[in-house]
């Protein structure tokens, strides 16, 4: 494929962006407001500019090929210069002008982080010009994407690091739970070694912390992946820990019969940042949210 067009229309490039964000053109369908045919036509018109392939889609799935991802990360750069260059003539204007991309962990829940839902208001009263994009990760995706400068914060429980700046926000809780139509429902009361005797799906990643509290746990699935959680959860005879919030739309019950909070895992959440200074848009969010954690 010969290179046939010098002029890369951008807004493909950001067609492409979105969709390699989102893992694939169909879930890039509801991000983009555009049916699948049309993300197809231009990404086959943004290939046949660039004289090459980006990308491999199909029954096998969704894969970058190799220039793909040099000219996925090139596209990254490109916008964040464009993003810069548009915050920086907005700042000769004293007005904050763009967008915020806010990456949340997996479960947690804006509307129990009172600190941060009163920091929102009050960027949207002096920011009004800024559109907040969240989006939900895994906790090792929300990392990942805020080191690369997919994200411009994150709502998370990192390790301490040097990477990142760190502003307290409040907790999320984790508690036990199971299908309605699980035995341990009917129990009165449990305690710790009785956890034992029943099947548990492990989150992985949060596995030392489950079994510091239920040492005794018998592990019969693993998965880093709520909805696959929710779903074992609701189809078998399995025990797991979900974030308190899941549990309010009734599909899954908390176990009551344990005695009040002494199962359940408490995560401090934090806002991060890079350590680099970051633009005017940036840090006029997180000293939103120090002010109203202070």
């Amino acid at each position: 494929m010969a290179w046939t067009n010098p002029e890369v229309d951008i807004r493909y490039l950001r067609v492409f962006v979105a969709i390699v964000q989102a893992g694939g053109f169909t879930r890039a369908q509801l991000a983009l407001g555009l049916s699948q045919s049309t993300i197809s036509n231009q990404i086959g018109s943004l290939e046949e500019s660039l004289g090459f392939k980006l990308c491999e889609r199909g029954r096998s799935g969704f894969r970058l090929t190799l220039k793909g991802e040099v000219v996925y990360q090139s596209a990254v750069e490109l916008f964040g210069i464009l993003d810069d260059f548009r915050e920086g003539m907005s700042g000769l204007k004293k007005v904050m002008l763009g967008r915020l991309r806010i990456g949340l962990l997996h479960g947690a829940r804006l509307g129990d982080l009172p600190e941060l839902l009163e920091a929102i208001s009050v960027y949207n009263a002096i920011a009004p010009d800024v559109a907040l994009e969240f989006t939900r990760h895994r906790q090792e995706e929300l990392e990942h994407a805020l080191l690369k400068g997919n994200l411009d914060l994150a709502v998370g429980a990192f390790p301490p690091e040097e990477d990142f700046y760190r502003q307290p926000i409040g907790v999320e809780i984790h508690r036990l739970a199971a299908s309605a139509r699980h035995p341990l429902h009917d129990v009165a009361e449990l305690q710790h070694a009785d956890m034992g005797r029943h099947r548990f799906v492990s989150s992985g990643h949060l596995a030392s912390m489950e079994r510091s509290i239920l040492p005794d746990l018998h592990a019969a699935a693993t998965t880093a992946e709520l909805e696959e959680k929710l779903a074992l959860l609701g189809s078998t005879q399995l025990v797991g820990y979900l974030p308190a919030g899941m549990l309010e739309d009734g599909r899954l019950t908390e176990i009551k019969a344990l005695p009040s909070n002494a199962f359940d895992l408490i995560f401090p959440l934090a806002l991060f940042r890079r350590r680099t200074r970051g633009n005017r848009i940036i840090r006029a969010f997180v000293d939103a949210v120090a002010g109203k954690a202070a």
